[in-house]
């Protein structure tokens, strides 16, 4: 479902459309897909609509977190590290934090992205548009 990329308004009635399209053949699992769905992002207590829209947002994937955590896992010796050589790696970490803002707040941050990826955001703004 590509209903993260609608604005969190249009996402419950949205939902509420294709949940009433479905009938009696369709898959248990299916059925208990939009069951979850509905009970975990449409309504749920803990994420509304809007925390899990990114309607006009480049950022849409776990890319960049999903390297993080590669990059953690390679200096930290894929979990292999002592206690103390952890807390020197988070401590490198957190200071990279206020580096990262400082570049984030006067714009001089590039971000590398996959071609397919571009193709894809600029698809998606035209849309949008």
């Amino acid at each position: 479902m590509a209903l993260p990329v609608l604005p969190h308004e249009h996402i419950q009635p949205v939902f509420d459309q294709l949940q009433g399209s479905l009938d009696a053949d369709t898959p248990q699992l299916i059925q208990e897909l939009f069951q979850y769905t509905d009970s975990q992002w449409v309504r749920g207590r803990l994420f509304t609509p809007r925390d899990i829209s990114v309607f006009g947002l480049d950022v849409r994937i776990n890319n960049e977190v999903e390297g993080y955590h590669n990059r953690l896992n390679r200096r930290g010796q894929r979990g292999q590290l002592q206690f103390y050589l952890l807390c020197h790696l988070l401590h490198e970490e957190a200071c990279l934090v206020t580096l990262t803002t400082e570049f984030v707040r006067r714009e001089d941050v590039i971000r590398c992205e996959w071609h397919t990826s571009k193709t894809t955001t600029v698809r998606l703004h035209k849309l949008w548009a």
